[in-house]
């Protein structure tokens, strides 16, 4: 079994790489929200199981930034933050905020469009650090010591720091915020398939989702695991935002081949720069 970003579903089912899922075998996805069923990277629900998904925002430093702030292009301001704390992660979510802050979809495949995202991020690039090559995990050290006041997060970074401090705001930019969603596949080259659909349907116990919820603070599509998650992991907007912010989000899809060849050259650029 195998956990990964939805973006790469559809490539690899036309590549011939997952095993199907036999529903048959997996009596408890019905637990699942209509909500995360029939998308379009897997419209018939035959190769992936939803398991996690939450937003994308900002750690913000209030005391130190010398005013709120409130949208992705707040990023590139050097009056309100002289250094900033970026995920070098993957090649859509540093692209997409580049997009949402130009006013641009982040699943635009427009070459205009992108060529401007690469030039505001190569300006960024100048007094951005990235956690990974730091050795760190999160941007949230970075943040509580006063380092980098502004850090792209996600919500276990938000949930984190406002245990530690006061000092450390939560922010959903005024473009919008971005939804990642994580689900479980079966590869073809898995030799244990009776195994594997055995404990998909065992991750699917609404039990079992809301321990995973409770440990991991992430957002779980199963439904019937509300009523087992602790009251401060469900009842927060960030971890479980509500309608009003999910209605200005954009989940991150699939791009066509075109596309993901344009972003991969994009990518290549933007890493070349010293």
């Amino acid at each position: 079994v195998a956990n990964l970003d939805v973006r790469y579903i559809s490539a690899l089912k036309e590549a011939g790489w997952l095993l199907p899922l036999r529903q048959d075998r997996l009596p408890n996805y019905k637990y699942i929200s209509p909500d995360f069923r029939f998308l379009t990277f897997d419209p018939e629900n035959h190769y992936s199981i939803p398991y996690n998904w939450g937003i994308i925002g900002l750690l913000a430093r209030t005391d130190l930034l010398s005013r709120p702030a409130t949208r992705w292009s707040d990023l590139w301001d050097e009056t309100l933050s002289p250094q900033v704390a970026l995920y070098r992660g993957d090649t859509r979510e540093l692209v997409g905020i580049a997009l949402k802050s130009l006013g641009y979809s982040v699943n635009t495949e427009d070459p205009a469009e992108l060529e401007q995202a690469f030039q505001h991020l190569a300006e960024l690039k100048r007094r951005a650090v990235f956690v990974e090559d730091l050795g760190l995990t999160t941007p949230l050290d970075l943040v509580l010591e006063g380092e980098t006041p502004l850090a792209m997060a996600f919500a276990y970074d938000w949930v984190e720091a406002g245990e530690q401090t006061p000092d450390v705001s939560m922010v959903i930019p005024e473009e919008g915020t971005m939804l990642w969603y994580e689900s479980f596949v079966i590869p073809q080259s898995c030799a244990e398939r009776d195994a594997a659909e055995l404990f998909l349907n065992f991750l699917m116990r609404p039990d079992i989702a809301a321990e995973i919820a409770n440990f991991n603070h992430y957002a779980t599509p199963n439904m019937e695991a509300w009523k087992d998650i602790s009251p401060e992991i469900r009842q927060n907007p960030l971890i479980f935002p509500d309608n009003a912010i999910l209605e200005q989000a954009e989940m991150i899809l699939p791009l066509s081949p075109q596309g993901e060849k344009r972003y991969l050259e994009l990518w290549h650029r933007y890493m070349d720069i010293p």
